[in-house]
């Protein structure tokens, strides 16, 4: 718990300073709310620092020492500018004890929570695995030769490795995606706390709505409680979804938005296309996302040329990181999908490369050939829903998402301000998702996005017209109320930690069982239980063949080549 606290504390300033950064001279707008500016400034420099070490991978392994020195050279260079030390001096005075009890409660309640093993199969098959790659060596080329999912690249584990390696002996797993369950429960907190003040905007009520459903979800859902709990980028792939959606809603409110002096003279609406790119850096989930937060920036820059061209430079240094690192690793730019796929020593056939993709998005690879005398789709669809209670839950919230869109199908029509753009985003994202992999964890943020902005747009109007607040306080003895009630659940929650056995760190991985292989020159481990967690590399639960070092010399750190045929 210690460390976690220590971490986050660690990459909150440093995001938070980025992301300023960023925002104070890029942007020749601002948002007037000091709140709206700290989360987008967070959720930017996150993106920004995943896809900086993913970067730096290229050159040198993610230790310890490399996470700490890029992490304080950052906010060293950021806090050069007078701006961004203007912005720190009116974020501290808008903090209080009661701020701060609250930070501290939430922390606590938070680290207690995902300080635990981390149990997702899909982190102990091939995450960790990853994870250690780059902490120990970096990025490696033909990796996929190992393992096909190594393959796959994310600025998540980039962000992860540093402060996941050997030095806490990889017990740190949950770290970064506990960090953003903590943040998306501040905004959720921050927008709440609006509402019940009568200081509320739509975004306002759409932050309350799509976060409170994710939590609703993430209470109910044990699949998706072991996802936070883990290195799986499908957790920030949802959260980042309803916060992109959360910015085309803020940016399209002109009375939140002030004139800022800055250097390149954006206009706000990059950040949603910022946010969308650096989402896809993540997971090629996020591709709907994308497309939209591309054609919303276009639209509203469409008489700036120089804008347009700038924005371009901007998402282009973003993903150079990914497609750098994915021919490196695989020869595919993009894997596991085999657009732009090269033919180079350490890549896989190009058709082992469409297979692997088709095991994910393929309903036939999962319930084999349809029998004859029924509509294959009829059939494939009723046995997916049978196969999984949460594809039930899948597609009442299509039903339920495609009954929201109906509903607002007036309103869309009389606007093309935000609301157009986040159905955009949920029905291409609903789309794709049922064509590429219909996981409910996949399209968590795509599914919610609806019922979110209509239960928002319903609040809004209905406090609106009403004009009053959802509860009403009286300063003084509500504040003197709320500190103790939070007085006495930080207590708790202080008392938990120090009797918790991970008041430090989670608990160590369980050992596994491995068996020593060689082919060619290559020597791998194989576990016994198919499953290489934290393993010594080079490990896979898969059978290697046909593959030798790529150099010699440099022994795995050089990369794996497939052999050639004498």
């Amino acid at each position: 718990m210690v460390y976690f606290l220590l971490i986050w504390l660690l990459l909150a300033c440093t995001s938070y300073l980025l992301g300023t950064l960023i925002l104070k001279t890029c942007f020749s707008q601002q948002f007037r709310r000091i709140g709206d500016r700290f989360f987008i400034a967070l959720w930017l420099g996150i993106i920004i620092l995943a896809n900086l070490l993913l970067a730096i991978s290229l050159l040198v392994p993610l230790s310890f020492l490399t996470g700490i020195i890029i992490i304080l050279g950052c906010s060293f260079l950021s806090i050069l500018l007078p701006s961004i030390r203007q912005e720190i001096r009116i974020l501290k005075s808008k903090l209080s004890i009661n701020l701060f009890l609250v930070i501290l409660t939430l922390s606590l309640t938070v680290a207690l929570l995902t300080t635990s093993q981390v149990t997702w199969v899909e982190s102990k098959w091939y995450h960790y695995g990853a994870i250690r790659w780059l902490s120990e060596f970096g990025v490696v080329p033909g990796i996929v030769l190992i393992l096909k999912n190594l393959g796959i690249t994310s600025s998540w584990f980039s962000l992860i490795a540093p402060f996941n390696g050997s030095l806490v002996n990889f017990r740190a797993g949950a770290l970064v995606n506990s960090f953003m369950l903590l943040v998306m429960l501040g905004h959720f907190l921050l927008s709440l706390w609006r509402g019940i003040r009568k200081q509320t905007q739509l975004y306002d009520w759409f932050a309350i709505s799509f976060n409170g459903l994710v939590l609703l979800y993430l209470a109910i859902s044990d699949e998706m409680q072991l996802i936070v709990v883990s290195l799986s980028p499908d957790w920030p792939i949802a959260l980042g979804i309803g916060m992109t959606a959360w910015t085309m809603l803020l940016t399209t409110n002109s009375s939140q938005i002030t004139n800022n002096p800055s250097i390149f003279k954006q206009k706000l609406s990059l950040i949603p296309l910022l946010l969308g790119v650096g989402a896809i850096t993540i997971k090629l989930s996020a591709t709907p996302l994308l497309l939209v937060a591309g054609i919303f920036y276009i639209w509203h820059e469409r008489k700036s040329l120089g804008r347009l061209i700038q924005g371009m430079i901007f998402t282009t240094i973003l993903v150079i990181p990914m497609i750098v690192t994915g021919l490196w690793t695989s020869g595919c730019p993009l894997y596991p999908s085999s657009l732009l796929c090269l033919d180079v020593p350490w890549s896989l056939p190009l058709q082992a490369t469409q297979q692997f993709a088709a095991e994910t998005s393929s309903l036939e690879n999962w319930f084999g050939e349809p029998p004859t005398d029924t509509i294959p789709l009829f059939w494939l669809i009723s046995q997916w829903i049978t196969a999984k209670n949460l594809n039930l839950v899948m597609m009442i919230l299509t039903v339920l998402s495609l009954g929201c869109l109906i509903a607002l199908s007036k309103r869309l029509r009389k606007s093309v301000h935000g609301e157009i753009w986040l159905s955009g985003v949920a029905i291409l994202g609903i789309i794709f998702i049922f064509v590429k992999g219909p996981l409910i964890r996949f399209g968590l943020g795509y599914l919610l996005i609806l019922p979110a902005l209509s239960s928002s747009i319903f609040l809004n109007q209905r406090f609106l017209i009403k004009n009053k607040e959802l509860i009403r306080l009286r300063k003084s003895k509500s504040i003197c109320g709320i500190r103790r009630i939070i007085l006495v659940i930080l207590g708790t929650m202080m008392v938990i930690s120090l009797s918790n056995p991970n008041v430090l760190l989670p608990s160590p991985l369980s050992d596994t069982r491995l068996i020593k292989k060689q082919v060619n020159n290559v020597t791998y481990f194989s576990p016994v239980d198919a499953s290489c967690k934290a393993s010594v590399i080079p490990c896979s639960p898969q059978e290697i063949s046909d593959i030798e070092l790529r150099n010699p010399g440099l022994r795995i750190q050089g990369g794996f080549v497939k052999k050639l045929s004498e």
